[in-house]
């Protein structure tokens, strides 16, 4: 049996990875580690290390629109968001990697009196329809039982520990569309 020595390497599919993780550093990417197994499956090594791998991906709106396009209409006690998907490029060689089909939404109803950022759901697709609460709560704990008025929107990259970077959130690596105040 001959033996092989040297460096090899393996490639992961993109498909095949898991969704990204937002790190304490706000990049993103993955943790990821090995373990060589022989070729009769009988042996195995330890697990590497833990090693973090940060994609090359550039996210791109379609051309023309800002961080704030995105559609909101309302038709009595429900809300309907709408925005465009989303390209994910590889940043060196500019080539498509594909567009971006999840997304993670979260959401603040209030009555421009400081509602909570709340994590909404998860989306497949480029729309999403909300039923207006009878309620909300201030960032002070206080529950208004009123309807809101306007509505806040933050759309992310689908990752797999979604949260919001604050104070400074358009520092997100993931956040892609954002609308302040919207009337509804």
């Amino acid at each position: 049996m001959a033996t092989v020595s040297g460096p090899k390497k393996a490639r992961v599919v993109e498909h095949d990875l898991p969704y990204p993780i937002v790190f304490d550093d706000l990049t993103y990417g993955y943790l990821a580690r090995y373990r060589i197994v022989s070729e009769d499956q009988n042996r195995f090594s330890h697990y590497s290390p833990t090693y973090t791998v940060n994609p090359n991906y550039l996210f791109e709106r379609p051309s023309n629109k800002l961080i704030s396009d995105v559609l909101v209409i309302s038709n009595g006690p429900y809300v309907n968001v709408v925005w465009d998907p989303i390209t994910i490029k590889d940043r060196v060689s500019g080539d498509v990697v594909r567009k971006a089909i999840e997304y993670d939404l979260w959401l603040r109803w209030d009555k421009d009196d400081g509602g909570v950022w709340e994590f909404q759901e998860r989306v497949q697709g480029t729309a999403q329809g909300f039923r207006i609460p009878d309620d909300y709560t201030l960032t002070n704990g206080t529950v208004v039982a009123q309807a809101p008025n306007k509505l806040s929107v933050e759309i992310y990259l689908r990752s797999s520990n979604p949260f919001r970077a604050s104070p400074n959130q358009y520092a997100h690596p993931l956040l892609v569309f954002k609308l302040d105040g919207e009337n509804i």
